[in-house]
């Protein structure tokens, strides 16, 4: 489980920069090609798109790349990955007591293991369901 969560991280990191070079393109594709082609287009694009291209900063948080990369594929995982741990500690029997007791790691208790599965899974819920990835064009309401 928590090889997989160093995973995401990971992930998640190639992901803001794969967002903010297609962030760029989509950029370049609203303001530069149609100035190139003769259009008219609104001039605070070009002052924007000049400010996105001079600068390296990230377009999507950090908390919004590991909720996008969550929602996506890792949930996934990591539910094959609980499923797989609590069939495990459930292979001898079910008496209640024993499956949180089967779940200690040398001297580490069950209930703390448990406690602290618990609260890795709680954890990335609440980061799939709040963490959004969101920015905008031009002046959208509700946008970073």
């Amino acid at each position: 489980m928590f090889i997989d969560y160093f995973f995401l991280h990971l992930e998640a990191r190639r992901f803001q920069s794969y967002e903010t070079s297609r962030y760029r393109v989509q950029l370049l594709e609203r303001t530069f090609y149609p100035s190139a082609l003769g259009a008219r287009i609104d001039y605070p694009w070009v002052d924007q798109t000049i400010d996105v291209l001079g600068g390296p900063g990230m377009r999507v948080s950090y908390l919004g790349a590991v909720g996008w990369r969550l929602r996506r594929t890792y949930l996934w995982i990591f539910l094959a990955i609980f499923l797989a741990w609590a069939s495990k500690l459930d292979v001898a029997g079910w008496s209640n007591l024993d499956f949180i007791s089967r779940a200690a790691v040398g001297s580490v208790p069950g209930w703390l293991v448990w406690l602290v599965v618990v609260g890795l899974y709680g954890w990335l819920i609440g980061l799939a369901a709040f963490a959004r990835r969101t920015y905008c064009f031009g002046s959208e309401e509700g946008c970073d």
